[in-house]
């Protein structure tokens, strides 16, 4: 009798249908987990698809990465094995016993890893699940009105007003701390004014530079014995320029 390749044909397809409905794959809750060291422990619940006739099992192992140390901050006896019955398709869990310590610390994290599947199969790129520990001991900081501000000295770099037009202004300032000067945007006098204050008691004035001539100064930036002044042109809406001058108000590079 000579063969029925069209029944051989179906039979073939079929086994490849029926072995692809029976593929079971085991996933991680998510990638993440986050639970108070209070907690007293932390359930990573797996779950199963395709279940067949047949049991699976999986491992889940500790590993080598993160900041929480087991035995102080959790116990873990790594790695255990989890059974999915034959024909489970709901989940199986494996709980951690988190440990509450006293220290006051940062949020510490372990991560444990699926491994060495049987009759089942599990992601390379998402067999992984990282544990945050959120630290229960640091007190929340107290609200309190004790913070107190005093004058010390005022300063006054020019004259604001000529009769009722304003002629100068103190808009942004600059302190240097490696100079202890104070830099001072007079953007309606056109001026950068340059204050001495090494003792805030006692100001001094040190320079005033008309910086008119490169356009409207917009802002003053200074570290480190340099100065740069931001300076619009005679359209605001147009590129402007940054002037750069040392801590006395020189051109550098005049």
């Amino acid at each position: 009798m000579r063969p029925n390749f069209s029944s051989l044909l179906a039979a073939f397809l079929l086994g490849l249908a029926g072995s692809a409905a029976q593929a079971q794959t085991i996933s991680r809750p998510s990638a993440t987990l986050t639970v108070s060291e209070g907690a007293g422990a932390v359930s990573i619940a797996l779950s199963i698809a395709g279940a067949n006739a047949t049991a699976s099992t999986v491992q889940v192992a500790l590993q080598p990465l993160g900041t929480a140390t087991a035995g102080s901050d959790f116990t873990y006896a790594s790695p255990q094995t989890v059974t999915f019955p034959a024909n489970a398709t709901g989940t199986q869990t494996v709980t951690i016993p988190i440990l509450d310590d006293a220290a006051a610390e940062e949020t510490e994290y372990f991560v444990v890893r699926l491994i060495n599947p049987t009759n089942a199969t599990v992601s390379a790129t998402a067999n992984d699940v990282l544990v945050y520990l959120k630290d229960n001991d640091t007190p929340a900081p107290a609200r309190g009105n004790n913070v107190a501000l005093s004058l010390v000295q005022s300063y006054q770099t020019a004259p604001p007003f000529s009769g009722t037009m304003q002629v100068n202004s103190a808009e942004i300032a600059a302190f240097d701390a490696s100079t202890k000067r104070l830099y001072v945007a007079n953007s309606v006098g056109g001026k950068l004014d340059i204050l001495n204050l090494a003792n805030p008691a006692a100001i001094t004035a040190v320079a005033s530079i008309n910086v008119s001539s490169y356009g409207g100064l917009n802002s003053v930036y200074a570290r480190n014995g340099l100065v740069a002044c931001a300076l619009e042109g005679t359209n605001p809406q147009a590129n402007g320029s940054v002037v750069f001058f040392d801590q006395n108000g020189t051109l550098p590079l005049a």
